[in-house]
This record gives C-alpha cells, sequence and structure tokens, in this order.
C-alpha cells in the first residue's frame, strides 16, 4: 500500500512533538514593557507580573519595564490597581531576546446601571437574527473553537496551536474571575483581617482565584461563605510565603 505525503508529514511532526515534550525545558530570562493606551493615566503602583505556571512573581520599576524566568507554554497575568488585567502565553518568539510589550488599558469607573433600552423584548433572537439559545463565544473561546474544527483540527493538533488556544481561553477566565474578587474588600481588611502583608495582596487574591471551591462561591456571590473561604485560605497562603 502506497503511504501519502501527508501521512508522513503527519508522523514526523507527531515525532517531533514527542521528542519535544520529552525534553526538560530549563526557564529563560524574558524581560518586557507595559504600555498603558492612555498615555495620560497615572500609574501610582507598580504591575505584578505572575508566572502562574510556576508562582514566580515580579513587579515592574518606574519605567514599566519587568523581568523574569518563563518557558514557552506558560501563563503570565499582569494586575495594577487602577489597570484592567491581562493574560498572556509566553511563545518561542518571546524567548528569542526580543522585548515583550504589553498593552494594559486603565479601568473605567463603574456606574450605575441605567436602562436605555426603551424596548427591552427586541433582541437579536426576537428578531431572527440568531436562533434562540445561541451560545455567545468570547474571543479566546471562538478562536478554540476555530481551531478544534474543520480542516485545520488535525494540524492544529499536531502542532500544539489547540494547546495554546486552550492555555488563552483559561487566561481570560482568569481574569474575568480576577475583576470579580478585586473590588470585594478594602486592603485594609486583607491587612488587618487576614493578615496578608501589603505588597502580597494580589498575589493572594490570584492564589484565590485558582482554588475550585472559593470560584464557586464567588460565581455564586455568597459573601459570608467567601469571607469564610479567604479566612482558610489565607492562612494557607500565609505559610507558603513564610516556608513554614
Amino acid at each position: 500500500m502506497k503511504l501519502s505525503p501527508l501521512f508522513f508529514f503527519l508522523l514526523l511532526t507527531f515525532l517531533a512533538v514527542k521528542v519535544t515534550y520529552g525534553q526538560t525545558v530549563k526557564p529563560k530570562k524574558i524581560s518586557g514593557k507595559i504600555l498603558i493606551e492612555d498615555s495620560n493615566a497615572i500609574i501610582n503602583k507598580s504591575v505584578t507580573v505572575l508566572n502562574s505556571s510556576t508562582h514566580m512573581t515580579a513587579a515592574t520599576d518606574e519605567s514599566g519595564m519587568f523581568s523574569l524566568l518563563a518557558k514557552e507554554g506558560d501563563e503570565l497575568f499582569f494586575s495594577a490597581v487602577n489597570l484592567e488585567p491581562v493574560g498572556r502565553v509566553v511563545t518561542a518568539e518571546d524567548l528569542k531576546g526580543n522585548l515583550i510589550l504589553v498593552k494594559m488599558v486603565v479601568k473605567s469607573i463603574e456606574l450605575k446601571e441605567v436602562a436605555i433600552n426603551k424596548h427591552p423584548n427586541i433582541t437579536a433572537e426576537s428578531m431572527g437574527i440568531i436562533p434562540y439559545g445561541t451560545k455567545k463565544y468570547t474571543p479566546a473561546e471562538r478562536k478554540l473553537y476555530t481551531a478544534s474544527s474543520g480542516g485545520d483540527a488535525l494540524l492544529n493538533m499536531f502542532s500544539g496551536r489547540g494547546k495554546m488556544l486552550e492555555k488563552e481561553l483559561k487566561i481570560e477566565e482568569k481574569e474575568r474571575l480576577f475583576s470579580k474578587i478585586e473590588y470585594l474588600f478594602d486592603d485594609d481588611y486583607y491587612t488587618e483581617r487576614l493578615h496578608i502583608p501589603n505588597e502580597y495582596i494580589r498575589d493572594f487574591k490570584i492564589y484565590c482565584i485558582e482554588d475550585a471551591q472559593f470560584v464557586k462561591t464567588l460565581e455564586a456571590k455568597d459573601r459570608n461563605e467567601i469571607m469564610f473561604l479567604m479566612t482558610d485560605l489565607a492562612q494557607k497562603y500565609l505559610k507558603i510565603i513564610t516556608g513554614q
């Protein structure tokens, strides 16, 4: 039986991926700079950079520069008090020594919700533009769906692009959860009630949204249960940062 060139291509790609994943990849030092879209914005505190794959953190200097160890596929999470959180996956291109540029935007001031739709019953579904019950995808979900269907699905499976998009989806979800937890309590609550050092508050919030039970409670908006779980998580977190 004659084997097609496509078969040999896929076989070689699969073997290359196997060899790559079989080797131990050492992290490299990467450097980057935070770019704020609003040039008039005043950043009172540095941006925290978290490598959620290794749990290592770094902080930007006055010019927005940062550096930390990472390897391809690691998930980086950027957060600051008055900036919208941003996440990204480290690529092979990032490890070539080029400066990584990360764009962040200033958080908008939340205003009370005002109903401006005089005809709330008129929607895209009611007008027949889209079927009822159609799932609304986020940008990361759309990219993942496209990569996992159609003619490129097999190639994406071997190339690892599908896994990269899955990580992007996870980062997007973490950004959403972080936005929910960020303004639940004042900093005094963390320092005085939970005894979290001020410089570790943001890192502790990220630690909380890594806990499945806490995320479930956060989504349910059960404030009392959130406080209860935070107390328990704070005790565990303090042991980690003190090396106990």
